[in-house]
């Protein structure tokens, strides 16, 4: 069941003028130079349960398959969820830490295990690869696609690290 929210707004400025100490009404037309008012519609806001929460989930994105993919970081572990099915996950190394993922240009997820300082690819049939990055202790966490056809990963290290697929063309 979702819950409908109103977004909160915040308090307008008080006017400092002949008008200090009364209240100005709210006005709909805005004043030369003021930016219009704008109306915000509700928001409804839903919860799926896709783990128990000490797994955490993390990082979530949408993949080519058109499912949402997540990272759980604290179960080495990284799921899928379409909503009305049940979630699935497939296990990595316990102590790996997932972080961050997303879709590569290679048609599979990639993600960071920032614990085991690798970086991950899973198809979308589940098929799971991990290459270990030239660094121990590098901590990769952040990952994206780059308009290069690579992967960039930002590394604790003060550093990003470039990944390209071997079967791209770049």
């Amino acid at each position: 069941m979702g819950l409908a929210l109103r977004p909160r707004h915040r308090a307008r400025p008080h006017h400092h003028g002949r008008n200090t100490g009364r209240h100005r009404p709210h006005r709909d037309r805005p004043r030369p130079g003021e930016a219009p008012v704008t109306r915000v519609p509700p928001v409804i806001i839903e919860e799926h349960p896709v783990a128990d929460s000490a797994a955490e989930p993390y990082a979530l994105t949408t993949g080519p398959d058109g499912a949402l993919w997540f990272t759980l970081v604290h179960s080495g572990r990284i799921g899928r969820f379409v909503p009305g099915r049940e979630p699935t996950s497939h296990r990595l190394a316990p102590d790996s830490g997932p972080t961050v993922i997303t879709p590569g240009p290679d048609g599979a997820l990639w993600f960071t295990e920032h614990k085991a300082d690798r970086i991950g690819r899973i198809t979308t049939d589940g098929v799971i690869d991990e290459f270990d990055l030239p660094t121990p202790g590098c901590g990769p966490f952040g990952i994206a696609a780059g308009p290069d056809g690579a992967l960039w990963t930002a590394l604790e290290i003060g550093a990003l690290a470039r990944v390209t697929p071997a079967d791209s063309t770049t």
